[in-house]
């Protein structure tokens, strides 16, 4: 016999026989109708339920019926630390099964203010996906893709560390593939949307997506409340994310123009540095050639001083004569005082004294000229 949802609710968990009958008739695990079976029968079912599973499990797939409808059980009624006792107590009957990894990974992901419990049950979807080599079981498909997107929510640093870009990437493919498959569930809808806010930033499409799980859920559902809720909790999350990347892009901007706003100050400085060091320059320049005016007009006073001096006291010839040498002698002085403060242009410095040496040396020259051998 053939259940249909309709006819699971009606089960009575009284009746040993009729949960026997029930798990015979299972599809395969491969399928999706296996979970959504057995998870609708937990779901109608309460505490005894539990009795009428066998305490010892066969490793068969019989037994791993039993095992999936205690766990589904456990997991539908929140009892989270019996779930995750119990699947690890049956791992070496049936770690070889895609579907175990799968039902273990719900174990610990259910826990994500948990840090170390959420991660660790990433890494078993992430097994779960390896053994379904054919990525065919939806459950398994969309269980990993809203693992990982719950990890880059709430552990994006750890989830990027744990699984490779590529893999990222991957499981963002796989929510399309579900839908594809499956486009009658709300939940997928919200998933999808999930991943457009967390990890394409396109908050429009997944206000869409959560809208669209909002309406499509059924208020005939019992947990129709809970959902609803769970959706609205994305939504506010989809709404966070989006003001925080407002936020963080209004940041940036900001940090970007009190960067050019600093590079332009500091440009300023150092204009406004070079403007000082060249009026320094001029300033010193206007030093040099206002001393050097003033050496001129002291050594012309002096030769002025000086001539009056010697023409009072000597002929004009002689007078002449000391003039020269004199003028040849401040000319030299001067000279000297220019080099000093102008040593580039040296080339002037030696064409004056040569030439201050041809005034003394001529003065002297023709005042013996003048005087004779005999008057020396």
């Amino acid at each position: 016999m053939r259940y249909t949802l309709e006819d699971i609710k009606t089960i009575p968990t009284d009746d040993y026989k009729n949960i026997e009958d029930f798990i015979r008739s299972l599809s395969s695990e491969a399928g999706r109708e296996f979970e959504i079976q057995l998870t609708c029968l937990a779901k109608e079912s309460d505490m005894r339920l539990l009795q009428y599973i066998p305490k010892n499990l066969q490793a068969d797939d019989r037994g791993f019926a039993y095992f999936v409808l205690k766990a589904t059980y456990f997991r539908r009624h929140k009892d989270y630390s019996e779930l995750r006792m119990y699947v690890n107590e049956y791992q070496q009957h049936f770690q070889d099964r895609a579907f175990y990894w799968h039902l273990k990974s719900m174990a610990y992901l259910i826990q994500v203010t948990e840090e170390t419990i959420f991660l660790e049950g990433l890494a078993y979807i992430k097994k779960a996906v390896e053994f379904d080599e054919s990525s065919s079981h939806i459950g398994i498909l969309h269980n990993y893709s809203e693992a990982v997107v719950t990890g880059l929510e709430e552990y994006p640093g750890q989830t990027k560390e744990l699984l490779s870009e590529k893999e990222i990437r991957s499981a963002s493919g796989m929510i399309d593939q579900v839908l594809e498959k499956d486009p009658s569930y709300p939940k997928f809808y919200c998933t999808k949307g999930r991943w457009e806010a967390a990890f394409h930033h396109n908050f429009t499409s997944a206000k869409k997506h959560i809208e669209k799980a909002v309406d499509m859920e059924s208020s005939k559902e019992k947990n129709y409340a809970l959902r609803i809720g769970d959706y609205q909790r994305y939504m506010l999350k989809v709404e966070l994310q989006e003001a925080k990347m407002e936020l963080d892009d209004k940041n940036s901007s900001l940090k970007k123009q009190l960067e050019e706003s600093k590079n332009d100050i500091q440009e300023q400085q150092e204009t406004l540095q070079k403007q000082v060091e060249q009026s320094k320059q001029k300033l010193e320049t206007m030093k040099s050639d206002n001393m050097k005016v003033l050496g001129f007009f002291t050594a012309l006073l002096s030769l002025v001083v000086g001539s009056i001096s010697i023409v009072g006291t000597q002929d004009f010839l002689d007078a002449a004569l000391l003039i020269m040498v004199l003028g040849g002698v401040l000319l030299f002085s001067f000279a000297g005082f220019f080099f000093l403060q102008a040593r580039s242009h040296a080339k002037y410095f030696f064409i004056t004294i040569a030439v201050c040496i041809l005034m003394i040396g001529s003065s002297f020259g023709l005042y013996m000229m003048l005087q004779g051998p005999g008057n020396l």
